[in-house]
């Protein structure tokens, strides 16, 4: 019987297909065996000869068992030793077979691996021997050596000495960067498998060899741990170990270390890796569009916006790559969640259907949640630790709601809340409980830790501007403006939407005269954000052109969104 035991599957591949996955397969130790199960047996050559296979011959031939020239040493690491076996004609009292030549086949399990190689494994005689040389490539350990002529077999099992280790090397890191251990994500794993290489002498992977790994870290790993303390060198020579993170950040690397049982240790390392990104928390999270007043968006559907949420962790690094931000609004429609690349996405809004009264009652205003599970944001005061502590401050996140108005707080009856912690009723406060993945022992034992998450949210709103715009004189709605002989007077004109909204950026006023030198001051309206109720003041210079009292008229025109062009008159008299 083989004897078998567990060999983990090629670590190379298995930490790119799925790093968390450990699977384990069954091989066997290089042994081989006939198709019967057991060496010996005969067999009949073509010339109706019946034979066997085995050392010896006569009276001294023992059937199955064939010789190696090492004996019963060991062979050495890439060694070669010379195997034999004696054919015998079974009719002739054993003797050594001599007839029509046959054709006797070498293997072993070691050879069938690549691990081994004979230098003919098919030898052709009539002398009653056939023998071959064996040389070990990689192979170590038992390894039966098989001789076969159709039925007939006969087999012998050599041990060949683990090469001895030269080197030790890193070879491979699945990730240089990873997350907190509460915050994992596709992109971004909350774990590093780390692959070191051992060599001998001459560059062939040693198998076989035991490597212990630790942690080496300039300061606190902060709960970071290592899979497995040491590992069994594959076939390739490869060992590996999985770096899992913990809930804070860490810098670090692995140290592997090979102790031969006579000798110095060699050790080497990896390269740097990072725990540095956590979940969003709560003073980190912002969300705004790329322009506050999306132009014609309140007579025109399907007109757009970018919204941008941004998301750091409380060392306001970057959130993990495919971190899900969701979104909602209560005017038009936009996409439901958006993936984080570099702390940041954004989805699209689109205009479309009826808006709601703002806090005053403005109309053509489209309020826009973002939200993400993330974590309550803290003010370290006491043991610097990256956790919290008991009496340090706590700056908590809110229950999400949806402000209709934008009046900024919750009001029941209108506004929709997410009843996270299912507690029945909109929570404004935490009540002095912290909610995250950052609680200290001291904390939780103190009973001032509450879940592990919490929705971090922010809300903006956009103005749904209407095609046309208003303008309105600074002077009462009076459009007349008087300048004294020879003197320039300025007057400001306030430009808003139809709905009282401010303008969308970028709209300009312009003022012509064939009479009046005249001249707009400021330039084109900003990106007032949030949207909203306002307007854009524009300041107009008029100069007469000659003081002879008349009135001359001012052509007054204002763009919206670049396109729409509307025309106002004034008049600029000169009076004595």
């Amino acid at each position: 019987m083989r004897q078998c035991e567990e060999i983990p599957v090629n670590r190379r591949l298995l930490w790119l297909v799925a790093p968390i996955v450990m699977t384990a397969l069954v091989a066997c130790d290089p042994t081989t065996e006939d198709t019967n199960g057991s060496a010996g047996g005969t067999a009949t050559t073509t010339e109706g000869v019946e034979i066997s296979l085995g050392t010896g011959s006569g009276g001294n031939f023992n059937e199955g068992i064939m010789s190696a020239s090492v004996g019963a040493a060991s062979l050495s690491a890439g060694g070669t030793t010379t195997v034999s076996v004696n054919i015998v004609d079974v009719s002739s009292d054993n003797a050594l077979y001599s007839g029509t030549p046959v054709e006797v086949e070498f293997d072993s399990q070691c050879a069938a691996s690549g691990k081994a190689t004979f230098s003919n494994p098919t030898v052709i005689t009539s002398t009653g021997i056939a023998s071959t040389t064996y040389q070990a490539e990689g192979c170590y350990g038992d390894d039966t050596i098989s001789a076969k002529y159709t039925t007939a077999t006969a087999a012998v099992t050599i041990s060949v000495s683990p090469a001895d280790v030269n080197s030790i090397g890193f070879s491979a890191l699945s990730a240089s960067s990873i997350a907190y251990g509460n915050s994992s994500t596709e992109a971004q794993p909350n774990l590093s498998v780390v692959v070191f290489l051992l060599q001998d002498a001459r560059g062939n992977p040693v198998e076989g060899q035991t490597v212990s790994f630790e942690i080496s870290s300039t300061d606190t790993n902060n709960g970071v741990a290592l899979s497995n303390s040491s590992d069994i060198s594959d076939s390739e020579g490869l060992v590996e170990t999985r770096v899992n993170a913990g809930t804070a950040a860490a810098n670090l690397r692995v140290v592997a270390t090979f102790s031969p049982s006579v000798g110095s240790a060699i050790a080497t390392q990896s390269p740097a890796i990072a725990v540095n990104t956590g979940p969003a928390d709560w003073d980190s999270f912002i969300v705004g569009p790329d322009t506050c007043a999306v132009a014609k968006a309140y007579n025109i559907f399907n007109l757009t916006a970018q919204i941008t949420a941004v998301a750091a962790d409380r060392h306001n690094n970057p959130v993990a790559d495919g971190t899900e931000i969701s979104f909602w609004t209560e005017s038009g429609r936009i996409e439901p969640s958006c993936q984080t690349t570099s702390g940041s996405c954004s989805a699209t809004w689109w205009s479309g259907g009826g808006t709601t009264l703002d806090e005053g009652g403005a109309l053509g205003l489209s309020t826009i949640v973002a939200y993400t599970v993330g974590e309550d944001s803290f003010v370290e005061l006491t043991m610097k630790n990256g956790l919290y502590d008991v009496g340090e401050t706590i700056i908590a996140a809110p229950e999400m709601f949806h402000d209709y108005d934008f009046d900024l707080a919750y009001d029941a009856g209108q506004d929709t809340y997410v009843d996270y912690d299912n507690s029945g009723t909109y929570d404004a406060s935490n009540g002095g409980i912290y909610r995250g993945g950052l609680c200290s022992a001291a904390a939780l034992a103190a009973g001032h830790c509450g879940e592990e998450s919490v929705l971090v949210w922010d809300s903006t709103r956009i103005t749904r501007s209407t095609t046309f715009m208003a303008l309105t004189p600074s002077d009462s709605g009076n459009w007349d403006v008087t300048t004294a002989a020879g003197g320039a007077q300025t007057f400001s004109v306030a430009v808003s939407d139809l709905n009282g909204n401010h303008p969308p950026a970028g709209t300009t006023l312009t003022a012509t005269s064939d009479t009046v030198d005249i001249e707009v001051l400021n330039g084109a309206s900003p990106n007032y954000c949030p949207g909203g109720p306002g307007s854009h003041q524009f300041f107009v210079r008029v100069k007469p052109k000659a003081a002879d009292g008349a009135s001359s008229p001012v052509k007054l025109s204002v763009s919206a969104g670049g396109e729409v062009t509307l025309d106002y008159s004034a008049t600029a008299t000169d009076d004595d």
